[in-house]
């Protein structure tokens, strides 16, 4: 009985001891489970963004044009560069046409983003001395341009389509308007158009303004042509006109005149390719002169503009009345007047900012001839001499 028991309580033992051991391990397993590592997931990194060019970014238009158009610092590059927005592609987006209005000659850049970047549609087109103006009509750019010297202006207007790559000039420079005046000379050219652009009539007329004759100079057809960019031109028969310039018949308020006296003791002078003889005149004006009598003339100075950068002259011989000068520091400033007043012999010297070519002065004046009353006026720029033959002389 007893070894009974005994074999019962060891087989119990046994049995709790493999139990509680499989038991005990349990939780072991378990939390080996809960404590398995977590996986931490990083940002990711946003792709910078790349810029959109903008054609109204100035200083991104600046970069462009200081390396690839014309090189200007800054400063230059806002008072000198014109730019106006024009959807000259007919992609209803406006492109950037930029003008440099410092001197003529120069590049005129119309810049469009493609791909990002800007592009030059440009070919080749250049400023003129007086005035660049850019508009659309009839499907085409159009380019209105001045130029001229002393004396004279002109006026010309150019054609240009866009190709897919370029701008094409259709048209080059057809007259428009313009004038030459001179000593005992003065000359008026005008042209009409009719219809439009694509298909017109255009016709030049000139008028000798001192022979009071009219004539037709031009009389043509221009077609364009949409396949090769260019234009069929014909002659064709002008038009009837009337040849003879009908003089203006108008009342003037009377005035006190009183004739001019001849000038006397002079002689004769040489004034670039022409001999002058002074004695036969009441009044000589003569532009950059140098020669002989400068030294009986009274000196009289004026500063115009800002600077005081460049001199011109003019020695006015005789009497001279309502003086003036008129100063331009370019093709779009306002014109700056300064009264003079009456003088006589006198050595005129205008000191100004002439390092812009595109600045000039008018001299303007009344002279008392020896039975009639003049007004008159010429420009005077820095490229001017003796050999620009713009001599004022009043008999």
């Amino acid at each position: 009985m007893i070894n009974k028991r005994i074999k019962l309580f060891a087989l119990v033992g046994v049995l709790s001891l493999l139990f509680g051991c499989s038991g005990a391990e349990a939780p072991a397993e378990n939390k080996s489970q809960d404590e398995a590592p977590k996986v931490v997931e990083e940002p990711v990194a946003e792709e910078p963004k790349e810029e959109v060019l903008d054609l109204k970014d100035m200083d991104k238009l600046y970069e462009y044009y200081s390396v690839n158009v014309i090189e200007y610092e800054r400063s230059d590059f806002d008072t000198r560069v014109t730019i106006s927005y024009l959807d000259v592609t007919d992609d209803g987006i406006e492109e950037a046409v930029m003008i440099d209005t410092y001197g003529w000659g120069n590049p005129i850049a119309v810049l469009k983003v493609e791909n990002n970047e800007y592009k030059d549609l440009s070919d080749n087109i250049t400023t003129a001395k007086y005035m660049n103006e850019f508009s659309l009509q009839d499907g085409f750019l159009v380019l209105k341009q001045k130029t001229g010297g002393s004396g004279m202006a002109d006026m010309y207007m150019s054609l240009y389509k866009y190709n897919g790559e370029k701008l094409v000039g259709v048209l080059n420079g057809i007259y428009l308007e313009g004038h030459f005046a001179g000593p005992g000379v003065f000359v008026e050219r005008k042209s009409t158009f009719e219809g439009p652009l694509t298909d017109f009539d255009y016709l030049l007329v000139e008028e000798d303004m001192e022979a009071m004759k009219r004539k037709v100079e031009e009389s043509k057809h221009y077609t364009y042509n949409e396949d090769n960019f260019s234009f069929t031109i014909k002659d064709v028969d002008p038009p009837e006109i009337e040849t003879t310039i009908k003089e203006e018949v108008y009342e003037e308020e009377p005035v006190d005149f009183t004739p001019g006296q001849l000038l006397q003791g002079y002689g004769k002078v040489t004034y670039g390719p022409e001999e002058i003889d002074m004695d036969e005149y009441v009044a000589v004006a003569l532009p950059m002169y140098s020669g002989e009598y400068n030294d009986r003339l009274e000196a009289l100075e004026y500063n115009i503009g800002t600077t005081n950068r460049k001199s011109l002259t003019v020695s006015f011989f005789g009497k001279y009345e309502n003086v003036k000068i008129v100063y331009y520091a370019d093709n779009n400033a306002e014109e700056v007047i300064t009264e003079v007043g009456n003088i006589e012999n006198k050595l005129l010297t205008v000191n100004g900012d002439f390092d812009n070519p595109e600045a000039y002065v008018r001299i303007e004046c009344d002279v008392n001839g020896s039975d009639d009353r003049w007004s008159s006026s010429f420009n005077l720029d820095p490229t001017y001499d003796e050999h620009s033959n713009m001599q004022l002389l009043v008999e």
